[in-house]
């Protein structure tokens, strides 16, 4: 008798889950098709190309302010950064003290990542990606699309430009993260 009252509640169970993962995934999506991150990798670990690394993060996104300031939206925050790549690319190069430089947009997958006052899921989003030099050092991320990073704008502003469902996601009120199936496995082994 107890094997045949656990069955239905381990299907629904995993129903359950199955549902809630689609609609975490469908968020994501959603909230990603609206950004633009920048990716900066330096050279090594060393001192220098770390410091290389936060000069060239500094100057893009400087230039990138202004030029991301007026965009409607992340296609085209997308065509403006396309439009500008060789200035980007020539601008990260002069600040990393001439390296070489490459520099592409393209969709990256990104950890889950804690910002001050947010925090954006993990997932694939679309990245304007900063190499410098062999590209096997730390890396440095932010939004740069609308413009997150504390370097390139106000992030009040920015922040204003997602509805409010997107400003939930990213600001974590009120997200709890647990795990409702242990929690309501309790339950029906209470009842039990």
């Amino acid at each position: 008798m107890m094997k045949n009252v656990w069955m239905p509640v381990l299907a629904l169970c995993l129903l359950m889950s199955m549902a809630f993962c689609a609609s975490v995934q469908r968020q994501q999506e959603e909230l990603s098709s609206r950004l633009v991150r920048l990716h900066i990798v330096a050279d090594s670990d060393s001192g220098e190309a770390q410091s290389r690394k936060l000069m060239a993060r500094n100057a893009v996104t400087r230039l990138l302010e202004p030029l991301l300031n007026s965009c409607g939206g992340s296609e085209e925050a997308r065509a403006v950064i396309r439009e500008n790549i060789g200035q980007i690319a020539e601008t990260a190069r002069d600040a990393a003290g001439g390296q070489a430089v490459t520099v592409k947009l393209c969709a990256e997958s990104f950890p889950a990542k804690v910002y001050e006052g947010f925090a954006l899921p993990a997932g694939e989003y679309s990245s304007l990606r900063v190499t410098l030099g062999g590209g096997s050092g730390r890396n440095w991320w932010c939004v740069v699309f609308p413009p997150l990073c504390s370097e390139c704008g106000d992030s009040d502003a920015a922040f204003l430009k997602l509805d409010e469902d997107e400003r939930a996601l990213i600001a974590g009120k009120g997200t709890v993260i647990k795990f409702r199936i242990l929690e309501l496995l309790k339950r029906l082994r209470a009842l039990f």
